[in-house]
């Protein structure tokens, strides 16, 4: 899980970590908030740490089964989207 915020006068900044954590794979859960199947935290960290403005935290999320991770992969992914590909 990542958890990542800018002050808003640095839109341009919160853009392009929104783009490089979606090319990672992570999938938005909140405006802050990104999770990932995998565990991403070392590319994420590489890849937003030079941000000065950024308030970040990455932590290992466990969730209670397999019915809590579909229901978050579902806010986080268009999963039909994806089971077409």
């Amino acid at each position: 899980m990542v958890l990542a915020k800018f002050p808003e006068a640095r839109r341009a900044d919160r853009e392009g970590a929104r783009k490089n954590l979606a090319w990672l794979g992570l999938g938005q859960l909140t405006r802050s908030t990104w999770m990932s199947p995998r565990d991403r935290l070392d590319a994420a960290r590489k890849a937003l740490g030079d941000r000065p403005a950024l308030s970040l935290d990455l932590l290992h999320f466990s969730s209670l089964g397999a019915a809590e991770d579909l229901s978050i992969a579902s806010r986080c992914w268009d999963l039909d989207d994806l089971q077409q590909d």
